[in-house]
């Protein structure tokens, strides 16, 4: 019994002196250095703000319109790190989502900054007399040495209405039958055409009130329905004038002046002269109206 003790108590022993071995020797072991590191590169601009001047712009007749729009940018990296030939206005016509590159895209200038990271922009750009009635967009773009950010989007993107226009001139409103002879058909006007261009941004259509001309020494007569207009210079094809307002339509054709940068429409005069009249000046008011179509 003795001996067994021993035997047991030598074990204990020995297990006790493996393990003090195996923890000098972990502690003696090789240890390396770990270096973490982290870089956090340039972050990009952040459209934060953009307000339209006026919810409503009206075209002004034969000439541009300005439409003003401020946008404020956010640079976390302050604002000296923006670039301003990035700052763009583009408008759309929310009607038909296009963007005219070039005409209705312009670049945008400091106006202020208004911390050490947002800056406003102000940015103006024109829509012509014949624009579009309707809504525009106005989606931006800003940017700093990293790259370009925009707000393209339909949730964000301000809004303005450009309204309608009716406009017109007359090249010249003399009718001059000067000139003619007794009993002639068809005698043309000396001044044709007379020319109706469309200054604003509507479709526009043409009417006519007429009045018989008077002879200012006689007294005479010359009726109305003595007097027609041609849209394309022919006689044949024409309408005849009453002492009524009427729209000038012939063989079917409206006489029509789309919106655009140089939209006309040409009326062409005839008289058919009677063939018994005192020699005289007649003349008259005629009325040439144009309204929306």
């Amino acid at each position: 019994m003795k001996y067994l003790t021993m035997q047991t108590g030598s074990a204990l022993v020995m297990a006790l002196m493996l393990l003090s071995m195996l923890a000098i020797s972990t502690i003696a072991a090789d240890q390396h250095g770990m270096y973490p590191e982290l870089s956090i590169g340039n972050t990009l601009p952040e459209i934060t703000g953009m307000a339209v001047a006026q919810a409503s712009y009206d075209p002004i007749e034969s000439s541009n319109t300005t439409i003003t729009i401020y946008m404020n940018v956010t640079d976390v990296n302050g604002v000296a790190d923006l670039d301003d030939s990035k700052a763009y206005v583009y408008l759309d016509d929310v009607a038909t989502f296009v963007t005219a590159v070039g005409k209705y895209t312009r670049l945008c200038s400091p106006l202020a900054n208004h911390s050490a990271t947002v800056r406003e922009y102000q940015c103006d750009t024109d829509l012509e007399f014949y624009d579009s009635a309707g809504t525009y967009s106005s989606n931006m773009t800003a940017g700093d040495s990293n790259g370009t950010v925009w707000n393209n989007t339909a949730t964000n993107a301000p809004t303005f209405t450009y309204t309608t226009l009716v406009a017109s001139t007359v090249g010249d409103s003399a009718v001059n039958f000067n000139g003619v002879t007794l009993g002639t058909v068809n005698a043309p006007a000396v001044n044709n055409p007379t020319i109706v261009t469309n200054t604003g941004n509507a479709l526009l259509q043409m009417n006519v009130t007429g009045a018989d001309m008077v002879g200012q020494v006689y007294a005479e007569t010359i009726g109305i329905g003595n007097f027609s207009v041609s849209l394309d210079g022919t006689p044949s094809a024409e309408m005849v004038l009453t002492t009524g307002t009427q729209q000038i339509v012939v063989g079917g054709t409206n006489s029509t002046a789309p919106a655009g940068a140089s939209s006309t429409e040409n009326l062409y005069w005839y008289v058919d002269v009677p063939s018994t009249l005192q020699p005289d000046t007649y003349n008259a008011t005629w009325t040439l109206g144009t309204y929306e179509l």
